[in-house]
């Protein structure tokens, strides 16, 4: 998390500086977990300046779906992936 001065310059943000709390899950520092069984889509983090209360941002984070156990697809798998589904509709189009 960052914040902005307002002479326009940034600087990161900590749990020192930064209240989080959620709708769901519990933060250790700026990390949130989360407990497997929540089945909701979406959670709702709120940041609140510890030394300035009135200053607070809310926001919507989708959650992860698929399991951690399933590895990333590389950006070669997503671009063959992406040519062989072309190739295969074209030819299903031509007959």
């Amino acid at each position: 998390m960052d914040g902005k001065y307002s002479d326009g310059s940034w600087t990161p943000l900590d749990s020192s500086q930064i209240k989080l709390t959620s709708n769901a899950g519990i933060f250790s520092g700026n990390d949130i977990y989360i407990d497997s069984s929540y089945r909701g889509d979406t959670i709702i983090v709120k940041a609140v300046v510890k030394n300035t209360p009135a200053i607070w941002k809310e926001t919507i984070i989708y959650i992860r779906k698929r399991g951690f156990e399933e590895p990333l697809k590389s950006g070669d798998d997503i671009l063959n992936e992406m040519q062989n589904n072309q190739r295969r509709k074209k030819k299903e189009r031509n007959g």
